[in-house]
Parts: structure tokens; sequence; C-alpha cells
């Protein structure tokens, strides 16, 4: 009978009770229930003679201790990263009186977000930069918005970010190997470029154990790679670079010019700013994968095989699902940076 009101049970009764003939399925439908709340109304009072519901068995909702619920705020709030467990043995109470106490204080623990630590220089020039970013080239609606970016990426996968688990029975042993992650302090890395657009396509990639300079950058990224993409577009396209060096230098701007790919200007361009980048996100998802999904690669060949493969099963819903709120996020900041 739980959710029926004491009204809705005296209401079924007196149906049931004045107009003969009339079917607990007919009640149910008039009265918008089920027929067992119907049937179980009736049965109830047939039992209790009563419309209301029974003192219900538990613990009772008493006073509680003011001054301890300051203490546990108080600690709670000085030593944000203890553990209820941790709270509780300092005010020398229960794990349930401080989340109890919590409740009732309206007090909720989240997660800190990591940010990149901006240069006073950097931070400076963001509002501005993003501000002339948007009025000035993101306005154009019809334009598609390329990112590119390199990362490296450690060919041991099972060192790559995100938590890792182990299963066990109670009193079981299990061989170091399969309870601890061992990293190499300088393990073998490949650096990987890539570039994603709004539509949700991708560019292939391209791999690499060298650094990345200004001829490789013209060769192998914007004539190989990023050209094709933009011709793979039916309408007009905006190439947003990352900020390294060789993406600015004068050839690189000289030969994107000369091939007729719009860019957006260096001025405008937002220092160590990955919220306005969804390609960081892109990096995160690979590698996540690459860690779940495949064996750590012994060479730079099987890496690549590995990447390839990795790329087929992020869909274009899903870049584009990254890259939808471009324009969104750099008006929102533009607007609210200080």
């Amino acid at each position: 009978m739980k959710g029926l009101t004491p009204e809705q049970r005296k209401r079924i009764v007196d149906k049931y009770v004045r107009e003969k003939g009339i079917s607990m399925r007919m009640i149910a439908k008039i009265e918008k229930v089920s027929r067992s709340a119907v049937f179980n109304a009736i049965k109830k009072y047939g039992q209790d003679l009563s419309f209301k519901d029974k003192p219900k068995s538990g613990r009772k909702i008493g006073s509680h201790n003011r001054n301890l619920d300051s203490k546990i705020c108080r600690k709670i709030k000085t030593s944000p990263n203890a553990s209820i467990r941790d709270v509780a043995k300092k005010c020398k109470t229960t794990v349930g009186m401080v989340q109890r106490a919590k409740k009732r204080n309206n007090l909720r623990t989240y997660r800190k977000q990591r940010k990149p630590k901006r240069s006073q220089k950097q931070a400076a020039s963001v509002k501005t930069r993003l501000r002339k970013l948007y009025d000035t080239v993101l306005t154009k609606n019809e334009q598609c918005i390329i990112q590119d970016d390199e990362t490296y990426v450690k060919l041991d996968y099972s060192v790559l970010p995100g938590p890792q688990y182990f299963t066990v029975r109670k009193g079981e042993q299990l061989d170091e190997g399969k309870t601890s992650i061992y990293a190499e302090k300088f393990g073998s890395k490949a650096m990987v470029w890539q570039a994603i657009c709004e539509c949700g396509m991708k560019s292939t990639a391209y791999i690499t154990t060298s650094t990345m300079t200004t001829d490789v950058y013209i060769k192998e990224c914007l004539k190989k790679r990023i050209l094709p993409l933009i011709r793979r577009h039916r309408g007009s396209t905006l190439f947003w670079p990352d900020l390294a060096s060789c993406h600015y230098a004068s050839r690189t701007r000289e030969w994107m010019e000369a091939n007729g790919v719009e860019y957006v200007e260096k001025s405008m361009n937002p220092p160590n700013y990955p919220e306005v980048r969804p390609i960081e996100e892109y990096w995160a998802i690979m590698k996540r994968i690459l860690r779940q999904r495949f064996s750590s690669a012994d060479s730079v060949k099987k890496f690549k095989k590995d990447w390839v493969k990795a790329a087929k099963t992020v869909t274009v819903s899903v870049v584009r699902n990254l890259m939808k709120n471009v324009r969104v996020q750099v008006r929102k900041i533009a607007r609210n940076q200080k």
C-alpha cells in the first residue's frame, strides 16, 4: 500500500462498499492506481478498520548534538582531503554520525579538477585573445574548426593514465606482478600528431620517435594530412593549430597562406588553455583504449598498427561530440575570465 494516502484509501473503500458490483479493476482505473493497491486498501480496512498506516519500525529521529555537528563541519572544512573514517576518529564519533552531520548541514564533497598552471603573462593574454578569436573568427558558424596537436605515448600501455584494479578472494595471495604496475623511468615512447574537426572527421596520424621540426611539420602534417582533410570538406574550414613554435614559424605560415589554408592567427590563439582544445580529450580516449584493449608494443611499428586500430574505434559521433561546444566554451570563458 506504499504510496496511497489515507484519503485515497477512504475513497477506494467507499466506492467498493456503496457501488454494488463495481470491480477492483474499475476502481483502480478510476483512482489511477494498481489493482493490487485497491485490494490491499480494502484488506487493510477489513483488518484494522482504519485508513492510516501503522507506526513504522526503525530508528526514531531524535535531537542531535549541535556542538558535535559544528566540530565535524569544522574538521571537514579544514581537512577536505580527510576520509569520513578519519574525521569520525578525530571527532571521537561514528562514521554514520559524520555522514548525517554532512547531510544536515548540506555539505558535499567534490573531486578537485586538474588545470594547467599559467604564468602571469599567459593569464593576462587569455581574455584578450579569446574575445578577439570569438568576435573575429568563430562567429562564422559555417566554418568547420580543425584542431591539431602532438602527444607522447609510452610503448608500455600498462603505465598509461587511468585506474587499474585486481580482484582477489579473501585470504588469497597473488603474485606481485598482478597487484603492481612497473613503470620504467625512461621507457620507450613515441610522438603522435593528429587532427580532428567539428564534422567528426580525423586526419591520419603521424607517428615518430624524433622531435617535430618546421620542415617535418610542413611535409608530414600539413601537406600530407591537413590539406587532404580540408579537401574532404564541402564548405570552408578554419585550422586552429597548437602554439608549438614550428606551427607558427614563418615558413609554416607562408605555406598555409600559399595553399589557401585559413588558420587562427597566433595573436588570437590562447596559450596553455586546454579547456578550449577538445583534442586533449581525444588523447585521453585514445590512451585509455590502448591500455584496455591492446598488449604493450615492443616496437614503433607495432605501436603504429595499434594506434590505427584504436583510432577506428573512435567514431565520427564521438569526435563530433568532443568538438561541438568549442565556440560556446570560448565565448563563455572570454566573458567570465578575470
